[in-house]
This record gives C-alpha cells, structure tokens and sequence, in this order.
C-alpha cells in the first residue's frame, strides 16, 4: 500500500517572518461583525433638541396648514413644492447631529451643502432675470443666494456643517412665521412653527458646543 504523502514542512512550524508587514497579520472580521468606518464623532448634546425637531418637521410636511376656502378644506405644505428644500433640510441637519461616526456626518453634511449649492443656483437665476426685467429688490436675493453657495464651498467639517445649519434653520423658522401669520393658518402651520423653533435653537447651540470643542482642540484642551 502506498505510503500516504505528508508535507516536507510541519505546518505547526511556520510562524510569521520578524519583518512581515502589520498588514500580513490582519484578522478579518466574520460576517456577523459590524465593521465601523472613520473615527467617532463627540455626541453632542444639542443633538435631543435638533433630533426630534427634525424629524418632526417631516410630519409637518403631510400636517393641514392653510385653508383654501370658506367650506373649510386645507392643504398641507406638501402640495408647496418650493418649500420642500426646508423639510428636508431638517432632516439632514438631525442625521448629521445623530451621527455617531465621522464618514456618516460628513456625509450628511457634504448633502446638506448640495442641497444649498442647487436651490441658491437656482434662486440666483431667477433672480439675475428679475434684475434684468427691473425689479431692484431682486438685487438684494441675488447677493443673499451668492453668500449661500459661498457659505457651503468649503470642506464639511463639523464647524462648517453646523454653520451652514443654524442658516437653513433660520430659513426654516422664518417659513414658519410666515405660514402662521397668514389668517388662513390652520392647526399645522403652528405645528411647524414649534418644530422650526426647536430645530433653530438646537442648531445654535449645536454652534457653540461646536465651537468649544474647536477651541479645545486649538490650544491643545481636553475634552470635547
């Protein structure tokens, strides 16, 4: 009978080189593992006010807010599809300050500048034309459209996104006050406004925790 093969090397023997690279003992991880990507991010505790804030203004959204004649019947901002911008600029605000790893918030952030850049092109257009048929106050948008895709060329770091934030809040809570002003404002309108508020307030004081952490990181301070 044939004698079975064996290996001329005991495989028990072989052990990793002195020189070999960290990357030839890298373990990969099994199937059931979460693998994380980039570094965590400080959970500010902005983030309970900005979070629900955010997310509420979605509902907003679908929410009753005007009404459209005397018989009653309203419409929510749905059917509004200029103000959509502001909607979804909430939640992406709320996803960047939920975020818990630093690739996701830049993520959410490097949307959030997209989202300014399209509609402050397309405000700027429309703008240069009202200029052109006459219209002077058209100057003063154009200039206030130009700060915005300004205010967002720049890299998404957390200053920047919470920067670009507490403007489009601003936006958002002024769209609130002139929807709750107008006397055929109805139960959602105030609703909005409430959800605007917060998300305003949240996205300030997002701003200054943000701000601390940066001037921490500076002048070589601990903590975040």
């Amino acid at each position: 009978m044939a004698e079975r093969f064996r290996p001329s090397v005991d495989p028990d023997d072989l052990q990793p080189a002195e020189d070999a690279t960290p990357a030839s003992r890298r373990v990969v991880p099994a199937l059931h593992e979460v693998v994380t990507i980039g570094p965590p991010v400080v959970r500010r505790r902005s983030a309970w006010l900005i979070v629900p804030s955010g997310w509420m203004l979605v509902i907003c959204l679908f929410l009753p807010v005007l009404k459209v004649c005397d018989r009653g019947d309203t419409i929510p901002a749905l059917v509004l599809p200029w103000v959509w911008p502001l909607y979804l600029g909430g939640v992406l605000i709320a996803c960047a300050a939920a975020a818990a790893r630093s690739h996701s918030q830049r993520g959410h952030g490097a949307a959030l500048f997209w989202m300014v850049r399209g509609c402050a092109a397309v405000v700027c257009v429309l703008a240069v034309k009202a200029v052109i048929d006459g219209e002077v106050a058209a100057a003063i948008v154009l200039v206030i459209a130009v700060a915005f895709v300004v205010a967002t060329w720049r890299a998404p770091t957390e200053v920047a996104i919470v920067s670009v934030s507490v403007l489009v809040a601003s936006l958002v809570a002024l769209w609130g006050l002139v929807l709750a002003s107008d006397p055929k404002a109805v139960w959602g309108a105030y609703v909005t406004v409430v959800a605007a508020g917060g998300l305003l307030l949240g996205t300030l004081w997002w701003w200054g925790e943000a701000c601390v952490g940066w001037w921490r990181i500076r002048h070589g301070r601990s903590g975040p």
